[in-house]
């Protein structure tokens, strides 16, 4: 085999994905998601979603009252509008990865 043909990586290194791989893969991630550190996670995150609405609530009752300028009051809202779209995706991920490892139970 000449040099142009042959792989960059032995076969041997390549991981395949057997069945047994992807079964060994959702139990683990079933796993996490049941264990403490996966309920703390996902209340952590809840937690600090639920921090960022009240202090949008806040921001934009300042805002209107006229106690922060309007335009810094928009940059905040603005960002914290992209922390909760960040915050809604994970939820999705979770929700995602909870389906992949225990299925439509």
């Amino acid at each position: 085999m000449s040099d142009e043909q042959r792989p960059l990586l032995p076969s041997s290194t390549i991981p395949h994905l057997t069945p047994s791989n992807i079964s060994r893969t959702r139990r683990q991630t079933g796993a996490f998601l049941t264990s403490k550190y996966g309920h703390y996670g996902v209340l952590a995150l809840v937690s600090v979603d639920i921090s960022a609405i009240f202090a949008d609530l806040i921001l934009q009752l300042l805002t209107c009252e006229g106690r922060i300028p309007y335009e810094s009051g928009e940059t905040a809202s603005k960002v914290l509008g992209i922390l909760s779209l960040v915050f809604s995706s994970l939820f999705m991920v979770e929700l995602l990865a909870s389906i992949w490892a225990f299925g439509w139970q």
